[in-house]
């Protein structure tokens, strides 16, 4: 009576194991770290198989030595990684071929079914929740695929060459397998005696040119995707030639041994996730039908060469530029803390930095650090605008100043000094010409405002400017005296002094600020006595 029941139950357990297989499948059909497992596990099942198959059938005779030489051969055909122990040896590739032959397939675990079954590349639009691959895991299992391809080149025709396996194979099979372990779902096929070899092993070289093109372009990614800015585009172009580099790679696997790595689906996940969460376009080689051209392996090297220095240096670049600025803002704080000290040596280091800056690609006109000198401006020493560079700095902020105010903005007057009430009684209802600088609305109001005067003739100065092109306006006769502001006109001032001789109207060196008091300040201590003796 036992019988039919033993029977109803191998066959449920037979129903379920088949159940439970045909759910395997359709799992691997979405997750290629899955269907990699499984062409693992049916390999080694293969292996063992044929291992006992090759076992049973050895001559007692064959002695202790013989069994020891095929331990030897054993060993010297399985990497350090074998599925199955020494015990599990033949006496050549030929002999255990054949018993290969003769086993029926596992199709759960064959190469080609799960290679059907299994996309090989995503082509659906990403979902909201996709988590991108990680960038460094990537790079480094490509770095560890790219030994394990060069190491079986040399491992190859080092066993043609009869070398001892024991001392000059094992020790590396078991480095770079340990190497591999150490990186999570590090999957070395190439490293497995049982993976598909090109029919020249070379082809392995040119995989691990590919494998490193891949690591390449990730570690480039990663660079761009940990930068503070993209403005140069350089996620697209990074992008661009990641795109390439997995392309590549996917090509020359499948026309060299027809193998499929998921590390070039994830790079390509990567991209097509990254591509859509971005908006991004990516124009090529994210197709099967758009393979690229291993031929250009090298130019293609070449170019992430390129483009990993430039970012490099760009980014040196930007680190070299966050330490001058913030040289700057130490000076002038000490500027601004210890008014009554000599700082001449702080502004002597923040006119060197500026010039540097400048002249290694900084616009003049950068908002960062004219927010920065803004402030000092009216009271920085003229010998600050000796450098040229720092001189293109302060006219950008000259210019900003003149047009920065509202209109319709009211002048906020300062209570009179004794300095510019003496100005007043001396020029009032005449004018003042003023050369140099962008003109100032509000300035030119409140100096007007401040001594009482006719008119403020403010005169921009050209670096091309000559004396003709002065003496119109000092020439007037209501104009009292000239007034040159030397920061922004240094290089007018043998001929405005020509002009103002010959036509024997006083010249006022104004060096920084157009605040009433500091210019009432230059006209007293510079011409006072000939406007009272006038």
């Amino acid at each position: 009576m036992e019988q039919p029941q033993e029977e109803s139950t191998a066959g449920r357990i037979s129903v379920l194991f088949g159940s439970v297989i045909e759910h395997l499948i359709g799992l691997a059909r979405t997750d290629s770290r899955l269907a990699e497992l499984l062409d693992e596990l049916g390999r080694g099942l293969i292996h063992v198989a044929a291992a006992a198959r090759s076992a049973t059938s050895q001559v007692e005779s064959e002695g202790r030595s013989g069994a020891d030489d095929n331990r030897t051969a054993v060993r010297a055909e399985a990497p350090a990684w074998d599925i199955g122990d020494e015990s599990d040896d033949w006496s050549s590739r030929a002999e255990r071929n054949s018993a290969l032959a003769e086993l029926p397939p596992i199709t759960f675990g064959s190469a080609t079914n799960l290679a059907a079954a299994t996309p090989r590349q995503d082509t659906r639009s990403p979902g909201a929740g996709e988590v991108l691959p990680d960038l460094n895991l990537i790079e480094k299992r490509c770095r560890i695929k790219a030994q394990g391809c060069r190491w079986q080149v040399k491992r190859t025709r080092l066993l043609g060459q009869g070398a001892n396996f024991q001392t000059e194979i094992l020790p590396l099979d078991d480095e770079i397998i340990q190497r591999a372990r150490e990186v999570p779902d590090c999957y070395l096929w190439m490293c497995n005696p049982n993976a598909a070899m090109p029919e020249d092993p070379a082809h392995y070289d040119d995989l691990a040119d590919c494998f490193d093109l891949v690591g390449d372009a990730a570690a480039l990614l990663r660079m761009v995707e940990n930068g503070s800015d993209e403005s140069e585009g350089d996620l697209e172009k990074a992008m661009d030639l990641a795109a390439e580099a997995q392309s590549m790679l996917r090509g020359m696997l499948q026309e060299s041994i027809f193998q499929r790595d998921s590390d070039q689906l994830k790079m390509f996940n990567w991209l097509r996730l990254k591509a859509w969460k971005a908006r991004i376009l990516i124009n090529r080689y994210m197709r099967l039908d758009d393979t690229a051209d291993p031929t250009s392996l090298n130019d293609l090297r070449e170019r992430l060469r390129t483009a990993d220095e430039e970012l490099t240096r760009r980014r040196e670049r930007q680190k070299s530029r966050r330490e001058d600025f913030n040289k700057i803002r130490y000076h002038l704080k000490q500027v601004e803390q210890r008014s009554d000290q000599d700082h001449d040596n702080d502004w002597k280091t923040i006119s060197e930095t500026v010039d540097r800056m400048v002249n290694d690609g900084l616009a003049a006109s950068s908002v960062e650090l004219r927010d920065l000198l803004l402030p000092f401006v009216d009271t920085m020493p003229d010998a600050v605008a000796e450098h040229p560079a720092m001189q293109r700095v302060l006219t950008e902020i000259d210019r900003y100043i003149a047009s920065r105010r509202p209109s319709g903005e009211v002048v906020q007057r300062e209570p009179p000094t004794e300095a510019i009430m003496r100005v007043a009684s001396l020029l009032s209802g005449k004018s003042i010409l003023l050369i140099g600088g962008e003109m100032r609305p509000h300035s030119k109001q409140a100096i007007e405002t401040a001594f009482g005067l006719r008119e403020l003739i403010w005169m921009k100065t050209r670096e091309h400017n000559t004396r003709v092109d002065f003496d119109p306006d000092v020439s007037r006769p209501d104009v009292a005296v000239v007034i040159l502001a030397i920061r922004w006109s240094r290089h007018s001032y043998a001929d405005v002094e020509i002009s103002c001789k010959k036509y024997e109207k006083p010249l006022v060196r104004l060096p920084a600020g157009y605040n009433p008091r500091q210019v009432a300040e230059s006209i007293l201590e510079q011409c006072s006595n000939r406007l009272e003796s006038d």
